[in-house]
């Protein structure tokens, strides 16, 4: 980036903000083991501590050929144990969920789980928590504000390897 002064979380955030969602080049993907998805079919893990969220993205897999839900948790401390279980090609992480936030799960899963790929996702914009989630290895972030159908793009996104931001 030479001379800019704008970050590359700057550049991200001023452009989500925008609303404009960003995908970067897999060579900016910090993860370098990623998944291939079995059979044209990628396993999903929702971690969401609200019910009608995780109905919600679970109605939305549901329709999907590609996509496929195997397991939910509503607190981190489920969410690690169905991820050790299922061993998912994507974690859906809910930041702010009980007993484990979606970021100490992060953190853990690229610990522990290199190969499952990771979508977190909040209920507020906050550029923080942003570049906590870059630093810590996020493969994608998403708002809660976003439609099912903006939240199933990114969740394919990531199981093909990509990012999404």
């Amino acid at each position: 980036m030479g001379g800019t002064s704008e970050t590359v979380i700057a550049m991200l955030w001023r452009l989500w903000r925008k609303r404009k969602v960003v995908h970067l080049a897999r060579a900016l993907e910090p993860v370098a083991d990623a998944p291939r998805p079995r059979a044209g079919v990628s396993t999903v893990l929702v971690a969401e501590d609200h019910p009608i969220i995780r109905e919600g993205v679970r109605r939305a897999l549901g329709s999907q050929p590609d996509l496929q839900l195997c397991a939910e948790a509503s607190d981190g401390e489920e969410a690690l144990r169905a991820i050790e279980r299922h061993r998912p090609d994507v974690a859906v992480l809910e930041i702010g969920m009980p007993k484990l936030g979606g970021l100490e799960i992060l953190r853990l899963v690229r610990e522990r789980y290199p190969a499952t790929r990771t979508l977190l996702i909040a209920v507020r914009s906050d550029p923080t928590l942003v570049d906590q989630a870059v630093r810590l290895g996020a493969d994608g972030y998403l708002p809660l504000e976003e439609t099912p159908k903006e939240i199933v793009e990114a969740i394919r996104e990531i199981a093909k390897g990509g990012i999404y931001w």
